[in-house]
């Protein structure tokens, strides 16, 4: 063989790539565990989907809630209250809890007119007007202080709010539904200048939604 060819042949081999290193398998993360570990692992699993399944049972067996919660919007006072006491203890006869919360504008003056009033009071207080985002986050506190009783109904009312039957709310109570009155259109030129004109300059027109403020949920 000639130079020139053992050159070449020199020149070939330098230039072949060398051989990849061998590559040893990575242990998966169940490899990795001690048979103790996967006894634990499966028997915290099974446990779990016990628990689960308990948990699930329990509240399908668990006879239905019979709470109602009321929750007043009021400016200093609540006429009526000798009536909705009397609405809640007939239906206590019939096996119904009712509660009662409330928020006032004036509130020193609602605490001053009735003892079992500022007994109802929540903790919260907004300097509440019409139709101010005031209203709202008065409602959502009332709404915040009933649900931590768990109740199984609430219901929205004002100070001129009268209960009247007895046969009805326990029939809510017994199967809750929930009962909203809304319109998505403006009833009158002072709807849609004072409430809808307000806000369709960030929500559409077709969205907006009222609803009057006697509510159950």
């Amino acid at each position: 063989m000639d130079f020139a060819s053992m050159l070449s042949s020199y020149d070939g081999a330098a230039a072949a790539p060398a051989p990849a290193p061998a590559r040893i398998p990575k242990k998966s993360k169940e490899s990795r565990l001690s048979r103790d570990e996967r006894r634990l692992r499966d028997a915290l699993e099974q446990g779990a989907q016990q628990a689960l399944s308990d948990a699930r049972r329990a509240v399908a067996d668990r006879p239905p809630k019979k709470r109602i919660a009321v929750c007043f919007t009021i400016v200093d006072g609540l006429p009526h209250e000798r009536c909705w006491r009397r609405w809640a203890a007939e239906l206590e006869k019939r096996g119904v809890d009712v509660r009662f919360y409330a928020h006032a504008h004036r509130r020193e003056k609602a605490q001053r007119s009735s003892a079992w009033l500022a007994e109802r009071m929540i903790r919260d207080h907004y300097e509440t007007r019409w139709g101010s985002i005031e209203l709202v986050r008065a409602t959502l506190a009332l709404l915040d202080d009933a649900l931590r009783d768990d109740p199984a109904l609430v219901a929205f009312a004002s100070e001129t709010c009268v209960p009247i039957d007895v046969d009805a709310a326990a029939a809510l109570v017994s199967k809750p539904t929930t009962f909203l009155q809304c319109t998505c259109r403006p009833d009158n030129g002072y709807a849609r200048e004072r409430q809808w004109e307000k806000v369709d300059r960030v929500i559409e027109a077709a969205k907006i939604c009222k609803a009057d403020q006697w509510v159950a949920l």
